[in-house]
Order: structure tokens, then sequence, then C-alpha cells
């Protein structure tokens, strides 16, 4: 017993192509494979991301209270805001980013950091 059907799909642009059951099915496994890679490097990039944030707390943190003190008494002995960004980048090896994230705690903020 056979069972027909019209499959018409939008395929390769924006033209409606009639299509087998073969063809459908190949086109969908490649779009669900497309879809799953972009997830995947989407959520990749965001991991890599934390990780880089994280990675400027240990720096700070693990650098034991020394450097902690050092990078609070940089904070509070600046003008404003941006020379404070600048001296932690200059001088303690953090980027933007991380200057952004020590800022957004408590602790940044409680040092008078703000840009």
């Amino acid at each position: 017993r056979s069972v027909n059907f019209n499959c018409v799909a939008l395929a390769d642009g924006s033209k409606p192509r009639l299509m087998g059951l073969k063809e459908m099915l190949v086109r969908f496994l490649d779009f669900r494979c497309e879809v799953v890679s972009r997830r995947s490097a989407h959520a990749l990039a965001a991991a890599q991301a934390r990780l880089h944030i994280v990675g400027g707390f240990l720096s700070v943190l693990a650098g034991g209270s020394g450097r902690l003190d050092r990078i609070v008494a940089a904070i509070r002995g600046a003008a404003d805001g941006a020379a404070a960004a600048a001296a932690l980048v200059d001088h303690h090896g953090l980027s933007r980013e991380q200057v952004g994230a020590v800022d957004s705690t408590s602790g940044g903020r409680s040092c008078g950091v703000w840009w």
C-alpha cells in the first residue's frame, strides 16, 4: 500500500519547491544540525566570557590580602572611576570587562568606583 502526499517547502532561498520524503528529512536534519551548532557556539562564547570574568575575580582574590589591599588603595586613590579603571588595567593586569565586574560587586561600589 502506498501513500501519496505533496510536500512543498522553502528551500535554497524563498522559492517554494516540491520535495520528496527523503529530501525533506535530509534538509530537516541539516537544519537541526545547524541550529544545534549555533546554539552550542553561543553557549560556549557565554561560558568563555564568564570564565574571563571569574578569572579576574580569582586574580584579585588569589593574590592574598596584600594584592586586594593594593587594588582597593588604587581604587580609593583614583580621582574618578575612569582613573580607577585605568589603574586596575595598567598596573594590575585586569581587563575592562573584569574591572566592570569588580565594580558591580558591592565591594567595588563601596570603594567609590563609578563610571
